[in-house]
């Protein structure tokens, strides 16, 4: 092995482990297809797929790990989103929720054959909502796992992105319950949020929700500049009429 080679194997240990490691990206770094053909003859690379390996020292990539070269190799515009954000910045207790990912990307991004096959092990789920609700670079943030970084949301988008979900991923009352959590949301983001989200339904039930648990940082916020649409705007079936925000939703209870 000459000098180049030994220099091109040594950047393999610069990925982090339980990761992916991309074909695309192994060739920015120097390591072309020819070159990732003797890594994975030598044991150094294992395909998981077309165009997805794992080095030698991983044997399993972690969901995380998955993500991560997606993100920063793939440079896809993806990032971990809603409860499952949520989870992550510790601001929810509800178990059915961890290792459950809500992976968001806009609309007409298409995540490789390798992701969607890859067996990540029993504990982890996962799905793909493509959607331009938000804008996708809005409220994001770089989470440290240990050993690398990924994209999720702030908790403020984290929260758009659930009600979003909402009722058919998380019940309007564990919606109602997460608010009450929420004490510390920074309404510079939130404002932002309200003004350039496209759901008028997402945006009533946020201001529905925020109003009724009588958050402080609900008085900083300035209604006049979002819109809210017109007409009313159904929840769920054979629910009750709130006409301040012109909602039919489910009675969640003297808690409110």
């Amino acid at each position: 092995m000459n000098k180049q080679s030994r220099t091109l194997l040594k950047k393999l240990d610069l990925i982090p482990p339980n990761t992916v490691v991309v074909s695309s990206w192994l060739q920015k770094l120097g390591i072309s297809r020819n070159l990732q053909y003797v890594y994975r003859q030598n044991g150094w690379l294992t395909a998981i797929g077309k165009g997805a390996f794992l080095k030698f020292s991983s044997k399993q990539a972690t969901f995380p790990g998955a993500v991560y070269a997606l993100q920063k190799q793939a440079e896809l515009n993806v990032h971990v989103g809603g409860m499952a954000a949520l989870v992550l910045h510790g601001n929810t207790h509800y178990g059915r929720f961890k290792n459950n990912w809500q992976l968001f990307a806009n609309r007409g991004v298409v995540l490789p054959k390798w992701f969607k096959e890859y067996n990540f092990g029993s504990n982890d789920r996962w799905k793909l909502f493509n959607t331009d609700f938000l804008p996708g670079n809005l409220a994001l943030q770089e989470y440290d796992t240990g050993n690398f970084t990924i994209t999720i949301s702030r908790v403020e988008r984290a929260v758009f992105e659930a009600l979003y979900l909402a009722p058919k991923e998380v019940g309007l009352q564990e919606m109602s319950e997460i608010f009450g959590q929420l004490r510390t949301l920074r309404p510079n983001i939130l404002q932002n949020l309200l003004e350039q989200c496209k759901s008028i339904r997402v945006k009533r039930l946020f201001l529905f929700f925020a109003d009724k648990k009588q958050l402080a940082w609900f008085k900083r916020l300035d209604l006049s500049k979002i819109d809210l649409g017109s007409g009313a705007r159904k929840i769920t079936k054979n629910g009750k009429f709130d006409g301040k925000y012109n909602i039919v939703i489910e009675d969640l209870g003297t808690n409110e």
